[in-house]
């Protein structure tokens, strides 16, 4: 069981906030090794969420109320990951699915269900995704799309579609990696058609009004890009040589934060006002967003 630890490890001066007119900015949770912090994204407060020694928690998912946090958590060491959620003061924590190999939470626009991925190991030891959902008292499991070797990293829009990566391969074989959308029974939709090909993008993830998607590069040190709905209008946001990854959308829409070689940044979906987070350090990964409230 995780250890409630709300602890301020950052206290500094605010010049250069992302609000505006002077208003309080928006937080980030994130990963630093192995536990969940917040931090003001201008950098003036850091806040230790959760202390546990023997357990890993990872890629956290703000839910659409912004009160409750989704997260994967794994024995430290191990790939047995499975899917919990905690309120924002690290308190009820309770286990989504009951199955080891979960991974990749991601909400519901209504915040009843979640969406994640679940990996099993094929006859030759690789290990194979698929997304399912889930209603946050756990019930009602569904797999959401059959048929490829490979499906992780699902996002949902606010108008139920789900984006996802479809590879042509397990992990621990040869594969490529390609963008799809789906509706909420699997169905395609079409969407993201447009989209050149691309360095393996993975790691899609919905603007909150459903117009387009950011996602990253699976390949070197990786990229952050937006594009449309439909996959016209690729532009990449950061630049070729620098580390990027897990890109998130501001609840706004006015910004994307994402994780690179020292911490985590953020940057205007035009590519302009790129800046690092103050206080975020190398390691630090998966943020996603906490609406000022």
């Amino acid at each position: 069981m995780a250890i409630a630890v709300l602890v301020v490890v950052g206290l500094v001066g605010a010049p250069g906030a992302v609000g505006s007119e002077g208003q309080v900015p928006d937080s980030l949770v994130f990963v630093r090794k192995g536990d969940l912090y917040r931090v003001t994204v201008d950098g003036s407060e850091t806040v230790r969420m959760t202390t546990t020694p023997a357990w890993d928690e990872l890629n956290p998912a703000v839910s659409p109320s912004a009160l409750v946090v989704a997260y994967v958590r794994a024995r430290r060491g191990t790939s047995a990951s499975t899917i919990w959620t905690m309120t924002l003061d690290a308190r009820n924590q309770t286990r989504v699915a009951s199955r080891l190999g979960d991974d990749d939470p991601a909400w519901s626009p209504t915040g009843d269900d979640i969406y994640f991925a679940h990996y099993s190991t094929n006859s030759v030891g690789d290990d194979c995704g698929s997304i399912f959902r889930v209603g946050t008292d756990g019930r009602g499991l569904r797999r959401v799309k059959r048929g490829s070797p490979s499906d992780f990293s699902p996002s949902v829009s606010i108008d139920g579609r789900v984006a996802f990566v479809e590879s042509t391969g397990c992990w621990g074989s040869a594969f490529s990696l390609y963008l799809r959308v789906v509706d909420r029974s699997g169905r395609p939709t079409g969407d993201l058609r447009r989209l050149r090909r691309g360095p393996d993008y993975w790691e899609p993830r919905w603007s909150p009004d459903g117009t387009r998607l950011t996602f990253s590069s699976g390949l070197g040190s990786g990229g952050v890009f937006v594009a449309n709905r439909d996959g016209s209008g690729l532009r990449r946001l950061t630049p070729k040589r620098m580390e990027a990854h897990g890109p998130v959308w501001s609840p706004s829409g006015e910004w994307i934060s994402f994780s690179g070689s020292n911490g985590l940044w953020v940057v205007r979906p035009d590519g302009s006002a790129l800046r690092h987070v103050r206080t975020t350090e190398p390691g630090d990964q998966s943020p996603d967003w906490l609406p000022r409230r």
